[in-house]
């Protein structure tokens, strides 16, 4: 049996994706007064038209779709404001499934 006909071990890829480090982003909202808050390693501006502490930069954003992603959801929001850029600091990024920050050396 080949490779390609084996089912992926989910542990094995997991620890092979952590492998590959990534930016995050963190999006809160709240909801009826509920704050709600996650992380995603994935981030893509779809559109140019266009707040955290301790932030490099943040957008304010209005969902406008939800998207069926297999085990994540994929959401698309309008940007309605952002904040001003602080430049100089440290980005955040996931590696080896931990979170870390980047310095200059």
């Amino acid at each position: 049996m080949s490779n390609v006909d084996r089912p992926v071990d989910k542990t094995a890829f997991r620890q092979a994706a952590g492998q590959f480090a990534s930016g995050i982003v963190v999006a809160t909202t709240s909801l009826d007064g509920v704050s709600h808050a996650m992380t995603a390693t994935a981030f893509t501006a779809v559109s140019l038209e266009p707040l955290l502490d301790d932030a490099l930069a943040a957008m304010e954003c209005r969902t406008t779709a939800v998207h069926d992603g297999g085990d994540h959801s994929i959401v698309v929001g309008e940007v309605v404001g952002v904040s001003e850029l602080r430049p100089g600091g440290g980005p955040l990024i996931h590696y080896a499934s931990r979170y870390r920050r980047l310095r200059d050396s």
